[in-house]
């Protein structure tokens, strides 16, 4: 056995421990089914497999972090389930990884910061679950990265510095926090970015007018904050901007004509600010 796809049926029970030993492996997929129980951490005993789906299900349980000792596994996507627990460090382990997808569980405690270790990693969501702290610097600080979805956990402090070395990302979700700081100039460094989105955490200070540097933009979503004083010209800039949402905070001074040139701009909320 090589291959195992069963995905997208009405699977029920548990995954059998069974399985641990098609050594042969390299893809297993048994995703959007009704499969209970936990995670075998037998699957961490086949040394060639690369991908592994079990998203859309009813697992519950830990990750086992036996599945860190897969070096060739490439897509791991645990997402939608009852998963617990914390995320295991030996995740660390895996140098393979470019897909890591846990979103939509009930994971606690810390990312842990040696996860960025990992120089390959292109995706990785883990929104939706109760994470706590600070995002680690190290995820952070690889050119590989295109999509980071922290959002709607409990991350505390401010955006790492580093992120400007992020240079492929496009996608960066992290709404819904408890972040707090102002923006960095640093953000500007993002050329391909085609969506920002800090809506609903305590960031304040200016919106700096280099985020009109970021031409690539089609999402900026920045409601439920702190930011105060105008909202700059520089916007004007991202004229591929469709969605742009500052409503909530203490902004003033009006709104820049400049804004018109945005002329793909399809949703705008300025509402809940001091102009």
């Amino acid at each position: 056995l090589k291959r195992l796809y069963v995905y997208t049926n009405q699977i029920n029970g548990t995954i059998p421990r069974e399985l641990g030993n098609c050594s042969s492996a390299s893809e297993i997929d048994l995703s959007e089914n009704d499969l209970t129980g936990f995670i075998p951490k037998e699957l961490g005993q086949i040394p060639n497999l690369w991908l592994l789906h079990l998203f859309e299900n009813l697992l519950q349980g830990d990750i086992p972090r036996e599945l860190g000792q897969l070096k060739q596994l490439s897509k791991l996507d645990l997402s939608i389930n009852n998963l617990t627990g914390t995320i295991p460090v030996e995740l660390q382990n895996l140098q393979s990884l470019e897909n890591l997808q846990l979103f939509d569980n009930h994971l606690e405690g810390i990312i842990p910061p040696l996860l960025g270790l990992n120089s390959r990693l292109q995706v990785v969501d883990m929104s939706m679950n109760n994470l706590v702290g600070s995002i680690p610097a190290q995820l952070c600080r690889y050119h590989t990265m295109m999509f980071l979805s922290l959002g709607s956990n409990n991350l505390s402090g401010n955006i790492p510095h580093g992120l400007k070395t992020c240079r492929s990302l496009e996608t960066l979700m992290l709404g819904d926090n408890l972040l707090t700081g102002s923006l960095s100039i640093e953000l500007s460094k993002l050329q391909n970015l085609s969506a920002l989105e800090l809506f609903h955490n305590r960031f304040s200070g200016f919106i700096p007018p280099e985020v009109g540097n970021l031409t690539n933009l089609e999402r900026l979503l920045l409601s439920g904050n702190y930011f105060f004083g105008n909202i700059p010209s520089e916007i004007g800039k991202l004229v591929k901007l469709v969605a742009f949402n500052v409503s909530s905070n203490r902004l003033s001074g009006g709104v820049p004509h400049e804004l018109g040139n945005c002329v793909k701009l399809q949703r705008l909320d300025l509402s809940g600010n001091l102009f």
